[in-house]
């Protein structure tokens, strides 16, 4: 597997971010983090690649708007909307 296509389990999530697993999930419906596709039954991830730009992308402080379009211009947002 590539680099591009390594996973990162939702419940790992809590711990690079330094917030709680509730916040995790406000953050996804919120449109703050992206949308996390399904493993199998209780198991969910996200892209390592998508969520190592979110962290970059955070750490210069944009605004909730910009966040949001960030997230929504994410390759993996743009292929669920298909």
């Amino acid at each position: 597997m590539n680099s591009d296509q390594e996973i990162i389990r939702l419940s790992e999530l809590p711990r690079l971010f330094s917030v709680s697993k509730s916040s995790i999930y406000v953050w996804i419906k919120q449109g703050l983090l992206p949308r996390p596709f399904r493993l199998g039954i209780g198991c969910s991830a996200m892209l390592r690649s998508e969520v190592h730009d979110i962290l970059c992308f955070y750490a210069s402080c944009p605004t909730l708007e910009e966040k949001r379009a960030f997230i929504a211009n994410l390759p993996s947002q743009q292929a669920q909307r298909r």
